[in-house]
C-alpha cells in the first residue's frame, strides 16, 4: 500500500505529542465528541487513490490544476472583467527526510537556551515536579506538531482531521541537530538559568546535557548590536575584515555539518526560534519541486522561500507578492500548498456534502 513516506523510509525517533483524537473530550475521556469528528495519530499512514498521485520509493508526485480569476478593471466604464483561468502544476516530493542541523545565531539568548533546553526535555522525555504535579514535556503549540488538517468526509458524513506532520513526509524536531554562535561565552545551562523560563527542577535536570554545550565565537560589530550588550561580549572571533568573518562563519557551519555527518544546515536568527515550523518547513520545501506546461525541468520556489515569509515578522518575498497578516490565511496557504504536493483536493469550507445531494464523482482527467 502507497504511504506519505513515513512508514519504511525515515526512521521517527518519536511520535508527535498532538492531541488529534478530535472524535473524543480528551484523551483519557471517551465520551463523545458533539462535533462528530474522526481524528487519527501521526502512526497512521496516508494514501490518495488517484491516478493524478503516482508514489515511488524515492518521490510523491501529483498534477495539480490551479485556478484563479484574472480581473481586468475598466474606472472609466465602471466594470470589472473576470476571466476564470487554469494552471496545471506538476510538483515532486522527495520522501527521505534529511538530517539537518540548525545554527542559530545568538544561541546563548533567551530563545536560543529555551528552544535547545525544549528540544532536549521533549527528546529525552524529561519530566518534573511543580505544585500542581508532574510535568511532562510536549509540542503544544507548535503547528507542524500540534495542530491537524481537515481533508474531508467520510461515508457517514463525519469529519476527517488528519495531523498537519503527516500530509507529506517531515523532519522531527526531536531530530534537529543544534549549535550555533554567541558573543557570550556561557554555555547554555548558564544561558538557561540566565534566561528564566523554565522552573527550577527542570533546569538541573537538563544541567548534565546543557552544560556540555557551548555557543562558537560569534562576530561583534557594535552598530549592529544593541549597547547594553558590549559588556557580556567575552566570545569572539579574531578581529580580522568583513571577508575575513565571512570566510570564517562559512569555515564554521562546514565544519558542524561534516562533524554531525549532516544533510542539510539552516541558520536562524535567534528571533525566530520560538516557532519549530521555520526549521521543520524549510527543509521540507528543499525537498520540493514543480515545473509546468511551460517547463520541462523541475525547479524549486522562488529561493527566497515566500512560502515560509508569510510567518516571518519582516517577510522577504518576490516585488508584488501579497503580505498577509493574518494567522488563518497564512495557515491556509501552507496547508493548501501541501495538500496539493500531497495530491489531496483543497478543503475549500464549502461543505456542499452537508448542504446539497452530491451527485456521482466525475473521473478527473490531465
Amino acid at each position: 500500500m502507497a504511504t506519505n513516506g513515513h512508514n519504511g523510509l525515515v526512521k521517527q525517533n518519536s511520535k508527535s505529542t498532538a492531541i488529534v483524537e478530535v472524535n473524543s473530550l480528551r484523551e483519557d475521556n471517551q465520551h463523545v465528541n458533539p462535533a462528530d469528528h474522526y481524528g487519527v495519530t501521526s502512526d497512521y499512514s496516508i494514501n490518495v487513490d488517484s491516478n493524478n498521485t503516482i508514489y515511488s520509493n524515492e518521490y510523491i508526485e501529483s498534477k495539480y490544476t490551479y485556478e484563479m480569476n484574472h480581473c481586468e478593471v475598466d474606472h472609466q466604464a465602471q466594470r470589472v472583467e473576470i476571466v476564470p483561468r487554469k494552471y496545471q502544476y506538476n510538483f515532486r516530493t522527495q520522501r527521505q527526510v534529511q538530517r539537518t542541523g540548525v545554527m542559530l545565531v545568538g544561541w546563548a539568548g533567551n530563545n536560543g537556551s529555551t528552544f535547545t533546553g525544549a528540544t532536549i526535555a521533549n527528546r529525552d522525555k524529561i519530566t518534573w515536579m511543580r505544585k500542581e504535579g508532574e510535568q511532562f514535556p510536549n509540542y503544544y503549540g507548535s503547528l507542524t506538531q500540534s495542530t491537524t488538517i481537515r481533508i474531508g468526509s467520510d461515508n457517514e458524513g463525519k469529519e476527517v482531521h488528519i495531523p498537519f506532520n503527516t500530509i507529506l513526509p517531515m523532519l522531527h524536531p526531536n531530530d534537529i541537530v543544534i549549535g550555533g554562535w554567541d558573543i557570550n561565552s556561557a554555555n547554555l545551562y548558564e544561558a538557561m538559568k540566565r534566561a528564566y523560563v523554565f522552573d527550577y527542577e527542570l533546569q538541573e535536570k537538563l544541567k548534565p546535557k546543557m552544560a556540555e554545550l557551548k555557543p562558537l565565537p560569534s562576530i561583534y560589530y557594535p552598530d549592529f548590536i544593541a549597547a547594553n550588550q558590549e559588556d557580556r561580549a567575552d566570545n569572539l572571533i579574531p578581529k580580522g575584515t568583513k571577508q575575513q568573518d565571512l570566510e570564517h562563519i562559512r569555515n564554521d557551519i562546514r565544519t558542524f555539518k561534516k562533524n554531525n555527518n549532516l544533510d542539510k544546515v539552516i541558520v536562524l536568527w535567534t528571533a525566530n526560534t520560538e516557532r519549530y515550523v521555520d526549521v521543520i518547513l524549510t527543509e521540507l520545501l528543499t525537498r520540493i519541486t514543480y515545473k509546468t506546461n511551460d517547463s520541462e525541468q523541475y525547479q524549486s520556489f522562488e529561493p527566497v522561500l515566500s512560502i515560509l515569509s508569510y510567518l516571518l515578522k519582516a517577510p522577504v518575498v518576490p516585488p508584488g507578492t501579497p503580505v498577509i497578516n493574518a494567522l488563518f490565511k497564512q495557515h491556509r496557504c501552507i496547508t493548501n500548498i501541501l495538500s496539493a504536493c500531497a495530491g489531496i483536493a483543497m478543503d475549500t469550507d464549502m461543505l456542499l456534502e452537508h448542504k446539497t445531494n452530491l451527485p456521482k464523482p466525475m473521473k478527473l482527467q490531465f
